[in-house]
């Protein structure tokens, strides 16, 4: 998913930032939200792993993390995370006030 989906985005999003490409804020607002929809899950799974590892984790092959290992990886999705939730809201901000000021425009035409 993340090759076919994210990937393109990605490099659709560095070039419609560099060239200010005003209809792409939507696109770049679905793509922080399913970023961070992807990433959301993978940090709750960190979350409900086994800590510590015991054992009978280690015999049974379950999977387990020790608490440093659980803090390293929540903290290091949550920045993508945050970042993602950030272009979300920013892009969906431009796209309100992009929207606003066509529709404002259309009414002083229309008047």
């Amino acid at each position: 998913m993340t090759s076919f989906i994210q990937t393109p985005l990605f490099v659709y999003a560095i070039y419609a930032l560099y060239k200010n490409l005003r209809p792409a804020y939507p696109i770049l607002a679905l793509y922080g939200a399913h970023a961070a929809t992807t990433i959301l899950p993978c940090i709750a799974h960190f979350l409900q792993t086994p800590v510590p590892c015991t054992t009978k984790h280690l015999v049974s092959a379950m999977p387990c993390l020790s608490s440093h290992q659980q803090c390293v990886l929540v903290g290091l999705y949550g920045v993508f995370l945050v970042i993602a939730l950030l272009i979300t809201v920013d892009m969906g901000v431009r796209s309100k006030a992009w929207i606003q000021k066509a529709l404002d425009a259309e009414k002083v035409k229309a008047e």
